[in-house]
């Protein structure tokens, strides 16, 4: 989700498409937790969304959070930027035809 433009409508079409009780899997370099490492990636990010598109420094997972999605983080590497997790939409209401 670092190069789209709207990672929230990214999101929301995520879970439109999810079946229930489906999971969408997600593998994301997300802001660091350490502050001297998301300062760099703060500072970097501009050079880098305008070199490659990509934004170094997204709260993807606080940003699904928002969105009713339930995370599951599974495994972390090189200081918590590079995180797998399990992301689970919102429950949507069922339409039945009587």
């Amino acid at each position: 989700l670092c190069t789209i433009p709207d990672p929230a409508q990214a999101l929301r079409e995520a879970a439109r498409v999810c079946r229930p009780e489906g999971r969408v899997v997600l593998l994301e370099h997300v802001r660091a937790p350490a502050r001297p490492l998301a300062m760099a990636q703060r500072l970097l990010s501009p050079l880098n969304e305008r070199a490659i598109g990509c934004h170094l420094d997204r709260d993807t997972f606080g940003l699904a959070r928002s969105l009713g999605f339930v995370v599951e983080p599974i495994a972390s590497r090189f200081f918590d930027i590079f995180q797998l997790a399990v992301a689970r939409p919102p429950a949507s209401p069922r339409v039945t035809l009587d």
